[in-house]
């Protein structure tokens, strides 16, 4: 029985050192910028690197929120021509998460300084 778990151990060590030993050269060269050379590199690295990051991002939740969007006002037609109890939750549901993704795309970025002279938007 001990002999077992000295190679389920070893076997789990082995996976966790490769699994650390294969991740350090992606992060490596995973974009880590450079402050040593001040505020105009930051500004560089803000605009080459993070902003296309944010734009892609934005694309990804707008995709996800059509999809969900679409879900979710085919399920208020269901409930609506069913007569089931629920419909006026699940409208208040899908009209809470359009103002969430309303703010989380304009409001939040342009609150937090995203916006300036290339918005997100």
């Amino acid at each position: 029985m001990a002999m077992e778990r000295m190679k389920i151990f070893c076997k789990c060590l082995l996976t966790l050192l490769l699994a650390v030993f294969a991740v350090l050269p992606v992060l490596a060269d995973a974009g880590v910028p450079d402050y040593s050379k001040g505020a105009q590199e930051l500004y560089v690295m803000n605009t080459d690197w993070i902003m296309p990051i944010g734009y892609s991002v934005i694309g990804i939740i707008y995709a996800t929120a059509a999809v969900l969007a679409i879900y979710s006002a085919t399920t208020i037609y269901i409930k609506l021509q069913t007569g089931d109890e629920g419909f006026l939750k699940s409208v208040m549901m899908l009209l809470g998460a359009i103002l969430f993704l309303f703010s989380a795309v304009w409001v939040l970025p342009a609150f937090f300084g995203a916006g300036g002279s290339t918005p997100l938007w």
